[in-house]
């Protein structure tokens, strides 16, 4: 569901505060995980930077940034449709055009409609009960002129319709994976909308990059969150959002960078950025044992920032580079605050709070040759603060910024004219007033934030590519991650938790695969890939009582080009491996959702 789309890097992440794990696409900034999560049609690159972020892109990097860059218009016109089907009724339609408006002006549309039914039963009523249909569009407009000036406009647009969240008991899911007993059915829809704007200048000793957006989006949902089949609890929400970036950025040009002495240029890059957010929303719970009545939650959430932030390399001849970085950021939130209840109770509020961070980043890079360097780097991270805006225990409505310091040690190199890739990285990570989770009691998937904590996150990572010879390839990587706390008493448990894991963080995850690829004639190739990917122990509370064995994920993909065609098939979780997505308490006991099962599928594409 696109509900839970939490990520994280290196044991950081979260998902009922702000994010820790921040997603740029085409230059805009995700402010909130609930815009992250958008269909991926035309990408040039995905690109993941890990560990703090936060002098070039602000708050709530701590965990690192994912950036997203979909294809340039293209210089000549060229189509494309696309139509893919699969198991559980999968199916998609894309479709896309790209080429010349005129001499200066380059334009891109893409589109696709994607639906599929539910993985999972519900024996009450005979009903598969997680289905989705997403319909996506997305403009992009390029202009040049003669005068070294580049201007781009996107705009995208999304509309989402899914089934209800599959929470059930874990012990029930162990037998019976894709089985569920809910009385009632609920149902998710997310509408989505973001035009953006950027200018470019090419100047000849200064590049100048101006970045306007607006991003609007609703959603509403309903659903069972009691998770039984017995009629004990409903919830309905609403929600909506919109939200202006602004950002400039000035930096020295290409071959136009300081000179300071005899063997050290020095690149520098400086910029401030602005945003403003409008966030209402709309949550009530109804219940209908014990004490019946209705619980309401309203608010409207303001947010305003503004960064100013500044870069500099100095290259020490061929071998040493010194990458130096600091940002300043203020944020100010505001939220009304209104919350009843039927059974008695009422709490309204206006709660207002600052927050100020100065971010610095070092880096020392040290180029052996041309086919290695190491480095090593030191960041601040922050994930900013705010309120609780459910019913919570007294006093904790308002909660603190996240800090963390990451320490990192690590190498890039290549051989073989290329052939040969391998990188390794150690880190160590400091968190200070980790924003932990914690469930409120008897009210099912409801949890307020508390600062109480302290932790460390620690590990090392690898990854290689290795092209073996024309048509054979490999690639592989490992994650080690040690996430634990340092300091923390668990208030569900009243259990003093330091040195336990912190949740949602596998303490390893690793990938194997291998690709042949041949080419056939001048216009024919075909392809094959295999992988297998793999996941540690990871556990979903504080007390670590609850946990996630290992598992494991193999897939495959092939396809041939037959000139304008191609064909590719498809098959995840070859072995049907069930385990389990997400877990969180339920009225008795964890209750979580099962990953999803083996599919397959196959899909026929034309380009013209």
């Amino acid at each position: 569901s696109k509900r839970h789309t939490f990520p994280y890097m290196r044991g950081i992440g979260n998902g009922l505060s702000d994010p820790a794990v921040s997603t740029i696409i085409d230059g805009i900034p995700q402010l909130c995980n609930h815009t992250a999560d958008i269909e991926l049609i035309n990408i040039q690159q995905i690109e993941f930077l890990r560990g703090p972020q936060g002098t070039l892109y602000g708050r709530n990097t701590m965990g690192g940034v994912v950036i997203i860059e979909s294809k340039a218009p293209s210089q000549e016109w060229n189509s494309y449709i696309k139509t893919a089907f699969g198991s559980y009724d999968y199916f998609r339609q894309s479709l896309g055009s790209s080429g010349p408006l005129s001499e200066n002006l380059f334009i891109s549309l893409n589109a696709t409609h994607y639906s599929r039914d539910g993985y999972v039963k519900n024996t009450v009523t005979g009903n598969d009960i997680d289905h989705e249909e997403t319909i996506y569009g997305r403009l992009k407009l390029d202009y040049f002129t003669e005068s070294n000036w580049h201007m781009q406009f996107t705009m995208s647009a999304q509309d989402d319709k899914e089934g209800d969240l599959t929470f059930y008991d874990l012990a029930s899911l162990e037998s019976e994976p894709y089985e569920l007993a809910h009385d009632f059915e609920g149902s998710y829809e997310r509408q989505l909308l973001s035009p953006g704007f950027s200018l470019q200048h090419a100047g000849d000793s200064i590049d100048t990059t101006i970045i306007s957006s607006y991003l609007k989006w609703t959603g509403e949902n309903i659903g069972d969150i009691d998770f039984t089949p017995a009629t004990i609890a409903e919830r309905k929400n609403e929600i909506s959002q919109e939200y202006f970036y602004q950002e400039l950025r000035f930096n020295s040009s290409e071959g136009s960078d300081l000179t300071l002495g005899d063997t050290v240029n020095m690149h520098w890059l400086l910029g401030t950025s602005y945003f403003y957010s409008h966030l209402v929303r709309d949550f009530s719970t109804e219940i209908f044992v014990g004490s019946p009545g209705i619980e309401l939650a309203k608010y409207d959430l303001d947010d305003y920032a503004i960064g100013l932030f500044g870069q500099a390399t100095f290259k020490f001849n061929d071998e040493w580079e010194i990458i130096t970085g600091l940002r300043y950021e203020y944020e100010y939130k505001k939220i009304d605050l209104d919350l009843s209840s039927t059974a008695g109770g009422t709490l309204v509020d206006s709660i207002s709070e600052g927050y100020s961070q100065i971010l610095p980043r070092l880096v020392l890079n040290h180029y052996a040759n041309d086919d290695f360097m190491t480095y090593a780097s030191i960041a601040k991270g922050y994930r900013s603060g705010g309120f609780n805006r459910n019913t919570t225990p007294l006093g904790q409505y308002v909660y603190d910024e996240e800090i963390n310091w990451a320490y990192e040690l690590g190498f890039k190199s290549s051989h073989l004219d290329n052939r040969l890739i391998y990188n390794m990285a150690i880190f160590h990570i400091d968190i200070s007033d980790k924003q932990v989770e914690v469930p409120i009691s008897g009210a099912p998937g409801r949890y307020y934030l508390d600062n109480a904590a302290d932790a460390q996150n620690q590990g090392v990572e690898f990854d290689l590519n290795y092209k073996i010879t024309e048509s054979y390839s490999l690639f592989a990587g490992l994650g080690y991650v040690n996430a634990e706390f340092k300091k923390y008493t668990d208030p569900i448990s009243a259990k003093d938790v330091a040195g336990y894991n912190t949740p949602f963080s596998p303490d390893y995850n690793a990938f194997f695969g291998l690709k042949y690829e041949q080419k056939l004639n001048e216009t024919n190739s075909l392809y094959i890939i295999t992988d297998i990917v793999f996941f540690g122990k990871s556990y979903f509370d504080n007390a670590n009582t609850v946990e996630m064995d290992p598992y494991s994920l193999v897939n495959f993909k092939t396809g041939i080009s037959l000139g304008q065609f191609s064909i590719e098939a498809w098959a995840k979780n070859i072995l049907d491996e069930a385990y389990i997505n997400i877990a969180i308490p339920g009225l008795a006991g964890y209750a979580g959702i099962s990953g999803t099962p083996f599919t397959y599928g196959a899909a026929l594409s034309w380009r013209f």
